[in-house]
Parts: C-alpha cells; sequence; structure tokens
C-alpha cells in the first residue's frame, strides 16, 4: 500500500477521492476555501484541487522545527507526528537532540528575550508620515549566554539558539590546514587534545623541508574560545611565523649532515620556547600549549638524495662493523666447539679404558668362575666313580673274608686263575694309584687357568 506525500497534486472536476488512515490531504474548493482532512475519510470533490501532505516524525531524542506563516516559530519534542500543510507552514524541518556524553562535552546555548517596547506612536501620526512611516513599536531584547555541559540530552526552546563553531581544519592527507574546515556545535574541553600537522619550513638559504609535528594543548578559558571566530588558523599563523624565524637560523648545508644536524632540528623543534608567536596567540584565544613534539622531517629531492647518500654510507659502516662483529662471535664459538670436542674426546678414552678394564676384571672372574665349577664337578665325578668302585671291591673283599673264614687256604687260591682274576682289579686300584691319577686330572685343569691363577 502506498502512501502519498506532498508530491501528489491533482485537479479533480468531478470525482472522490479515499484519504486512507495515516494520510492527510488539503482541499481548495473552486472559491479557494482551504480545508484540511486527516484520513481515513472518503471525500466527493468539484472542480477543487486536492494536496496531500508529508507526515515529519519525531523521535523521542528528536524535535519538529515548524516556521510558521505568520513568523512564529514553534518546536513539537518527540516522539511526536505533523503534517506539513503549505497554507499554515513555511517550512517543516526534523532536528536531532544534542547528545553531551560527558561532563567534557559542552554546548553554548543564547536565549533572546524581550525586554521593553519603545517608539510607541498614534494611528493618526502614523497616517500623516507617508514617506518615512515610523513603528507603531520597537522591542528591545536581551541576548543572554550560558554554558550546558554533560551528561544529558538537550533539547532547545522556541528561544534559544545553540552556537556553532566554524573552525580551520587539517587535512588528514596533507596534513595542511583548510580554513573553516569544521562546523560543529559540542565543543570537547577534555585536557589531552592534539593537533597535528605538517608544516614547510624555508631554510636561510631558500631550502625546502617540511617537518610532521604534533602539538598538545587544553582550554583554559572557554569564554575567550567562544569570542574567538576562528582560534585554530589563529594558532597556524603564529606557528608558522615561529618556524618561519627557526628556518632563517638554518642552513642546507646543517641539514646535510644528518647525523647530528637533524637531531639537533628535531629537539629545537620539540622546545616550547622556539614557538613564543603561538604560545601567546593560544593564550589570547583561551588555550594553553602543553608540550611539543616532531614526528619526522621529510626534505627536498636534491637534499635528499644527499642525505639518502649518507646514511647508505652510515648504513655500510655499521653493516661491516656488524659482520665483523659476527665473524668474531663465530670464531670464538668455533674455537669454544673445538675445545669443548677435544675435552669430550678426552673423556670418552678415559671411559673406553675405564670400561675395557671393567670388562677384562669380569671376564677373568667369570672365567675363573666356570674353571672352579668344572673342577668341583671333575671332583664330583671322581667321587661317584670311586664310590661306585669301592662298592664292587668290597664285595669281593667280603667274599674272599668269607672264604678265609671257611678255611680256604688264600695263598693257593690267590695263585689260582680264578682267584687271581678276582683280586687283580682290586689290586691295581690301591690307594697310591688313585692318589696319583687324580693329581694328575688336577694338574690338567690347572694348565688351562690363566698365569694370574
Amino acid at each position: 500500500m502506498t502512501f502519498r506525500t506532498g508530491g501528489y497534486i491533482k485537479h479533480v472536476f468531478l470525482g472522490g477521492r479515499t484519504i486512507k488512515d495515516g494520510e492527510a490531504a488539503a482541499v481548495w474548493n473552486i472559491n479557494g476555501v482551504h480545508r484540511q482532512i486527516i484520513g481515513p475519510k472518503r471525500i466527493i470533490m468539484y472542480n477543487s484541487t486536492i494536496r496531500f501532505l508529508t507526515c515529519y516524525t519525531a523521535k523521542q531524542d528528536q524535535y519538529i522545527h515548524v516556521d510558521h506563516k505568520n513568523g512564529q516559530v514553534e518546536l513539537i519534542y518527540g516522539p511526536a507526528s505533523l503534517y506539513e500543510n503549505p497554507v499554515c507552514h513555511e517550512k517543516v524541518t526534523i532536528h536531532d537532540g544534542i547528545r553531551l556524553d560527558s561532563s567534557s562535552e559542552c554546548i553554548i546555548v543564547y536565549k533572546s528575550k524581550k525586554i521593553e517596547t519603545i517608539g510607541l506612536v498614534e494611528p493618526e501620526d502614523l497616517k500623516k508620515s507617508s514617506t518615512n512611516p515610523i513603528p507603531l513599536w520597537s522591542p528591545k531584547c536581551e541576548r543572554r549566554k550560558r554554558e550546558v555541559r554533560g551528561p544529558m540530552l538537550f533539547l532547545p526552546t522556541d528561544d534559544e539558539t545553540v552556537h556553532q563553531f566554524t573552525w580551520s581544519g587539517i587535512d588528514e592527507r596533507t596534513g595542511s590546514m583548510i580554513p573553516r574546515k569544521d562546523t560543529f556545535s559540542v565543543l570537547r574541553t577534555n585536557p589531552n587534545r592534539t593537533l597535528k600537522l605538517t608544516l614547510p619550513i624555508v631554510t636561510s638559504d631558500n631550502v625546502l623541508f617540511n617537518a610532521s609535528i604534533f602539538l598538545h594543548y587544553k582550554i583554559i578559558r572557554l569564554s575567550e574560545v567562544v569570542s574567538s571566530k576562528d582560534p585554530m588558523d589563529n594558532m597556524y599563523d603564529g606557528l608558522k611565523a615561529d618556524v618561519h624565524i627557526l628556518g632563517q637560523q638554518i642552513s642546507s648545508e646543517y641539514l646535510h649532515k644528518m647525523v647530528d644536524g637533524s637531531n639537533e632540528v628535531t629537539k629545537r623543534l620539540s622546545t616550547l620556547t622556539t614557538y613564543p608567536t603561538l604560545c601567546s596567540t593560544a593564550e589570547k584565544c583561551g588555550f594553553q600549549i602543553e608540550s611539543m613534539g616532531v614526528k619526522n622531517l621529510s626534505y627536498s629531492s636534491v637534499l635528499e638524495k644527499q642525505v639518502e647518500l649518507d646514511q647508505k654510507r652510515s648504513a655500510n659502516l655499521r653493516a661491516e662493523i656488524s659482520e665483523k662483529r659476527q665473524q668474531r662471535e663465530i670464531n670464538e664459538l668455533q674455537l669454544e666447539d673445538r675445545r669443548k670436542y677435544i675435552q669430550q674426546q678426552e673423556e670418552l678414552k678415559w671411559l673406553q679404558l675405564e670400561s675395557d678394564a671393567r670388562i677384562e676384571k669380569e671376564s677373568f672372574a667369570m672365567k675363573e668362575a666356570e674353571l672352579e665349577r668344572k673342577l668341583m664337578l671333575l671332583k664330583k665325578e671322581q667321587d661317584a666313580k670311586h664310590y661306585e668302585e669301592g662298592s664292587k671291591d668290597k664285595v669281593v673283599i667280603d667274599f674272599l673274608k668269607a672264604l678265609k673264614k671257611e678255611g680256604v687256604d688264600m695263598n693257593s687260591f690267590m695263585c689260582t686263575v680264578g682267584g687271581l682274576g678276582m683280586v687283580s682289579p682290586i689290586l691295581s686300584k690301591g690307594a697310591s694309584f688313585k692318589t696319583t691319577n687324580v693329581f694328575q686330572a688336577e694338574g690338567k685343569i690347572k694348565q688351562d687357568l690363566p698365569e694370574t691363577y
């Protein structure tokens, strides 16, 4: 659904129009008589002109400024709405309230008040004066100024005017001052305020270089700030005068030295005593310059090439010194690594010798233990063998003892083949023979042991 506004104007010879809810219209009949209709309504017209009206709506933080045809000014605070009627209204506009977020933000408000009426004349006298009409009355107004600080939302009355500041501003791209760049009504009075700009400086021999500087300032007297037309432009003029005097004290040869010269120029540009005109002008405008600083210096093409050449030479010298220093550090590290390597090799050799000695000692102990186990096993085998043979011999001896008890002649029996065959194995294993065989076995085992055993 389309809501019609002030652009809809039609002449209707005979017909009707429906003015919807949310619309309004002004209708002039054939005699030029006007009436305003607010929908919803259906009207029948004859030879009439209809014009729909534009609706203006103000939100909670806005107000409607109405200029009436009779010269009266009316402010309607939101939330509200109004249809602009060309019969009653000269102009209708929507304005935002001025929001002050903190106590450091303020506005200057002027209030006009009629205090008396002068110059009353009679109507008859007025009729006599045809060439120079005399007004019936002449109002005398008083304009009072007040300061409004936040935090708050300010909505002016119909007799109040908010002061508009029009100051010069800085071009963010070039850093130069642009006259009457900023127009605002809210003045920020916080102490930490910074202005960054780029200043051209001409030396005593007409060589140009630019200085990107920033200054910190604060407001000390608000009344003088308000009365000053453009304090930023005034301070900029004072700043240019001071840097002009400074430039006449510097030569291009002095700047060409760069190493000491640029530091000295930067130091002078960062000192408040270099800017007497700026400080006095700022004082008159209600400001105080707290400090100055220099971001960088830029030079003309010729001087910049010379400076660049000097910088390259200085950079090459620093690089060479740095390279030699690094080489010396590398050599010291290599010597230290070599010393540590030799020390580690010596430690490894001592560890190897200790490990070989320990392994040899453990190997000897293991071999010695093994030979002792073999000797013990051999002794146990001999003892078992002797025990077995002794058992057999005992049977034979017991048999011979039994024969002797039975009265058998042992000499005759021993001379027989059967008796000799029975006794010969026992006699061959006498004590002297057994001992000799054992000692021979022990001697063979000892021959297998190292000399240290």
